[in-house]
């Protein structure tokens, strides 16, 4: 099969359509959204606010804080220039329209989610089938790494507009492929993996007219970026330079001894590895492009907040769906239960600050 972003041969409709992909994205997404909410609103503290404590913390409290102040203050010694603009950007407005930006975050995350996995369904279908589409959208959906994407974070938007990048790439609609990279390459600052790795697939099936229309935005609008801290700031890598204020735990020092080693993070990598490389000859390479960018890098960045960064790796998914289409007894059942009771622990476990998303 050739390469997704110029792919003629890609089989499309063996999952009912467009109408298809929404609805089979519903239930998941409703079952599992409600789950993680409840859980979350019982493991904050009774009163005003209780949605925006419950959903807004860790990171969605920077995010607030970048809208409302803009990037030129400290907390500890921290800055918030690791944080990415689109997301303030987008509690700015609400909060310029009179609405409350936390709850707006969280409904916008919650939103994306649904996006995402109608997205992941339509990928997967198209190329695999119903079933593994199935499987693959009820995965990413009760995976316990999941609960950030209904918190006020960029993940879910990032999910959307992966996915979304991919769709449209395989349609042929190249360019408006390349707007969604490059919205994606502002939301986070591993964000300009989902341009790169469409790019890398027209670059292997020669097509650099597609590479350059799927590639440039994400590259000029991080470069805007860089452009505008190195004229605010005198460092157009604020961004990377500021995460020294973080205690990161790093491969490099978990090697030396200097990190505690963290069980659940390269657990979670480990079992996202094995599933991607038991399924390799079947995965598109700008697919396997994008697994490797986007989150190979932590080991020697961050490791802590794998579970997160592995939920949007949409391609981890779809292997995940062939692989459990291909059981020889339903997995259904087990699955559904494995899920919800690991996504219902992790999201009790954020939500009453017990564990940092």
């Amino acid at each position: 099969m050739g390469e997704a972003p110029v792919d003629s041969q890609v089989p499309s409709g063996r999952t009912g359509g467009a109408v298809g992909d929404w609805r089979d994205a519903l239930l998941p997404w409703a079952a599992s959204r409600l789950l993680v909410v409840a859980i979350a609103l019982s493991a904050a503290a009774p009163g005003p606010g209780r949605i925006a404590r419950a959903l807004g913390a860790w990171d969605g409290a920077w995010y607030a804080d970048v809208a409302r102040e803009g990037y030129g203050f400290r907390h500890d010694g921290q800055s918030p220039y690791p944080f990415f603009p689109l997301l303030p950007l987008v509690l700015r407005l609400a909060a310029a329209a009179g609405l409350p930006p936390r709850e707006v975050g969280v409904l916008l995350s919650n939103v994306a989610m649904l996006v995402g996995l109608a997205g992941l369904h339509r990928l997967v279908g198209r190329r695999f089938g119903a079933t593994p589409a199935r499987l693959a959208t009820w995965t990413l959906a009760f995976f316990p790494g999941a609960a950030p994407l209904s918190m006020v974070y960029p993940e879910a938007s990032m999910l959307a507009l992966a996915t979304w990048s991919f769709v449209l790439a395989e349609n042929g609609r190249t360019g408006a492929a390349g707007l969604l990279a490059g919205a994606a390459a502002l939301l986070r600052p591993n964000g300009a993996a989902v341009a790169i790795s469409l790019a890398v697939g027209s670059l292997v099936a020669r097509d650099l007219a597609t590479a350059a229309r799927v590639g440039l935005p994400g590259l000029l609008a991080v470069g805007a970026w860089m452009l505008h801290l190195g004229r605010t700031t005198g460092d157009p890598l604020a961004f990377v330079h500021a995460k020294a204020a973080w205690a990161e735990t790093t491969l490099g020092g978990v090697l030396a001894g200097r990190d505690t080693f963290p069980k659940l993070d390269l657990a979670v990598f480990a079992l996202a590895a094995a599933v991607l490389l038991a399924t390799v000859r079947r995965l598109p390479v700008s697919w396997l492009a994008f697994a490797a960018l986007w989150i190979v890098p932590s080991l020697f960045l961050g490791i802590l907040g794998m579970p997160r960064y592995v939920s949007i790796c949409f391609p981890v998914f779809a292997a995940a769906g062939l692989l459990l289409a291909r059981a020889p007894r339903p997995v259904d059942g087990p699955l559904l239960a494995g899920g919800a009771a690991g996504l219902a622990f992790l999201a009790w476990r954020i939500a009453s600050g017990r564990m940092m998303p």
